[in-house]
């Protein structure tokens, strides 16, 4: 009967007591074979209802019902699902992950328990103190290991509650803390970077109209070319005639010129040129509209978007010289503690990174096009054409834009020379300088991001070290060897960067839960899946 509503029309009995003291007058007769009490659905419809419940949530399952003709909602289901009684665990918890999630991102944050041997949620309740945490622990004293992320308040309740149990920091976090504290150098290195990016920028003649052949010059270009051309050999036959001793007039016949032309090439001396013709006012400027400069728009919002920035940095830079506290600045400037503390920490304005451009279906044929436009071909129907032919299955007015800016980058301004570079986040010099793939230590893909890293780390030895050391703990953490990552650990106490200083004093802190990382197999991963999960 999928598909289908039913409706059971059952007639039931009811009976009257005759005890006059009993609380109850009537009694129904009893159905439960069919329904429970109180329930006007059968129970395979309750059991359905559960299972859609079960596996999809409230909305999900509620629509699906619907479809199936058990018309319902989510309201309805979840109260089914908390009507049929939890079933009891087997045995109690060994092996537990505890993570946070958010409830209100910013606001109130809740703390979700998982058995990591039965790959379970145990408990979810509100809020992320270690008192609260404590709390439950205490409960559960049979827990021997627990696997948490680097929070305080995690490792201070299981101190509290539990203190014979192991604790085990997330491998994760672990790595996620090496390279938050290697992109705070980075970014502190801001400077240096540029430097080094400048150091790169090797320029390459692009196809402006200085790189191009012929068919790069605009008509009125050529045009004036070949003009120039003629009079010059006008003007060489004169002097050539004059030095034989013809007259004025003789050489005006002769070559079917005016005498007035004989006597000014004559006057000159050398090969007159003529002046550029200045440029008139446009009909715009005519009504008092301004020329746009050559700047596209999206370069002017950036410059505006920066010297906005700049100057609230100049401000905060201002507040924090006359000792204004971060909290104290972030409520004077109605900016956020973060942005505070990244102005603070730079040491010198933070220039934005630019986006680098993404690849497109065009970039196989980039060199082929190129190649076609030196040789004196400027019809980009042509080109795309033969581009097709070669396997490119793109419009051709993606080859219009790319032929026009190939022979006219910018207008009437040709450009001659291009960086191959820009100035990277720190985040993208992290995977230039470690690499993260598989945890495998892989060296930079671009000839330009590895000079990019020389550069570096000759500007700044210390971001060579780093290098090492961060290549090193990945290296050890993919092997789980313990051993050496106390020799590694001594080493990254003496490291002349700060922050490398201030992750191994974190790591010293934490050290059983650190040295668990390496000897245990367990992580916060599943419950961190949980957590995604229930968002």
């Amino acid at each position: 009967m999928l598909e289908q509503r039913v409706i059971l029309a059952i007639e039931v009995r009811r009976f009257k007591c005759m005890n006059a003291n009993c609380p109850r007058r009537t009694f129904a007769e009893n159905i439960h074979a069919l329904a429970d009490r109180y329930q006007r659905r059968t129970r395979s419809q309750a059991r359905a209802l559960h299972a859609l419940g079960h596996a999809l949530g409230g909305e999900a399952a509620a629509r699906l019902a619907d479809a199936l003709g058990l018309r319902t909602s989510a309201d309805t289901v979840l109260r089914e699902l908390r009507r049929v009684p939890e079933r009891k665990r087997k045995s109690q918890p060994r092996v537990v992950g505890i993570d946070d999630w958010a409830i209100a991102r910013g606001h109130q944050y809740g703390t979700i328990i998982v058995d990591l041997e039965r790959r379970e949620p145990i408990e979810v309740f509100a809020g992320r103190d270690a008192i609260a945490v404590a709390a439950w622990m205490r409960a559960h004293p049979s827990i021997e290991i627990v696997a948490r992320d680097r929070a305080g308040a995690y490792s201070e309740a299981v101190d509290l509650a539990l203190p014979a149990a192991k604790q085990v920091s997330d491998r994760w976090h672990l790595l996620s803390n090496l390279r938050d504290n290697v992109e705070r150098l980075l970014y502190r290195l801001g400077p240096q970077m540029r430097q080094a990016a400048q150091q790169v920028n090797v320029s390459r003649v692009t196809l402006g109209r200085q790189g191009l052949r012929r068919t790069s010059q605009r008509s009125w270009e050529r045009l004036s070319a070949q003009r120039r051309a003629k009079r010059l050999a006008l003007y060489k036959e004169v002097m050539a005639l004059r030095a034989q001793g013809g007259t004025i007039r003789g050489i005006a016949r002769e070559l079917s010129i005016s005498p007035a032309t004989v006597q000014k090439y004559v006057k000159a001396g050398a090969f007159p040129e003529r002046a550029p013709r200045a440029r008139g006012p446009t009909p715009l400027e005519r009504q008092g509209i301004p020329r746009r400069n050559a700047q596209r728009s999206w370069e002017r919002l950036s410059d505006q978007r920066r010297a906005t920035r700049l100057a609230l940095y100049e401000q905060l830079m201002a507040l924090r010289a006359q000792g204004g506290t971060i909290r104290g600045i972030a409520r004077e400037l109605s900016i956020s503690v973060a942005t505070v503390q990244k102005y603070v920490r730079a040491g010198a304005f933070p220039e934005r990174a630019l986006k680098a451009p993404g690849p497109t279906p065009l970039d196989p044929y980039r060199d082929y096009i190129e190649e076609r436009i030196i040789q004196g071909c400027r019809f980009p129907e042509l080109i795309w054409q033969e581009i097709k032919q070669r396997g490119y299955k793109g419009s051709p007015a993606c080859v219009q834009s790319c032929v026009t800016r190939l022979l006219f980058p910018l207008g009437k301004t040709p450009l001659a020379l291009k960086p191959t570079m820009q100035i990277p986040s720190a985040r993208r010099v992290f995977g230039w300088l470690v690499g993260w793939r598989n945890l495998a230590i892989e060296e930079p893909k671009s000839a330009d991001h590895e000079r990019f890293v020389k550069a570096l780390c000759k500007i700044e030895p210390v971001v060579g070290e780093v290098r090492s050391l961060a290549r090193e703990f990945l290296g050890l953490m993919h092997r789980r060897s313990v051993l050496h990552f106390d020799r590694w650990l001594k080493r990254l106490s003496c490291c002349d960067a700060e922050e490398m200083r201030r992750f191994a004093q974190s790591l010293s802190a934490d050290l059983p839960a650190v040295r668990a990382a390496f000897r245990l197999q367990w992580s916060n991963g599943q419950t961190e899946g949980h957590v995604n999960r229930k968002r």
